[in-house]
């Protein structure tokens, strides 16, 4: 998932430089671009995530966590990976339902580009579902005496 939202990214700034190189050489430009671009950014932070949460690179705010030690910040480390799993089982719950329903009405986005509105509604499901499991797997590797969030590596 982190590959493909690295590949979406470099074609971003691909079809961006060119996109920007005809408009300033007076050759036209690609209508589709930004739109493209948008849609770009909603995948790639969506296939991104659960890369970052496993790489533990989330922002934490680990202000009350900094202050326990031992059982305390563990059980802590454990009940907010627990909301953070049950968070996104509902997001994903929820982005199923919305997906579904496009697909039985057969919605389509009709802007520069035109295709079914599931193809960008079906990445969230899927996306809040792979969290869900990260947040589960941090949540027991921390109860059986792992590294938790908040003292992990990475980025806080």
């Amino acid at each position: 998932m982190a590959v493909l939202a690295a590949a979406i990214s470099a074609g971003m700034v691909l079809l961006i430089c060119i996109d920007v190189a005809l408009r300033n050489l007076r050759m036209g430009n690609i209508p589709w671009s930004v739109e493209a671009s948008e849609y770009g950014l909603y995948a790639l932070t969506l296939l991104g995530a659960p890369w970052v949460l496993a790489m533990r690179g989330h922002v934490a705010m680990d202000l009350l966590a900094s202050q326990l030690s031992g059982m305390p910040r563990r059980t802590l480390d454990v009940l907010t990976s627990l909301l953070g799993a049950a968070i996104c089982a509902v997001l994903m719950w929820k982005g199923i339902d919305v997906t579904a329903t496009s697909l039985q009405r057969g919605a389509m986005v009709y802007k520069s580009l035109v295709f079914p509105e599931w193809w960008a509604l079906a990445l969230l499901p899927f996306s809040m579902g792979m969290l869900a499991l990260g947040f589960l797997r941090i949540a027991i590797e921390t109860a059986a005496g792992g590294t938790g969030p908040s003292s992990g590596q990475g980025g806080h």
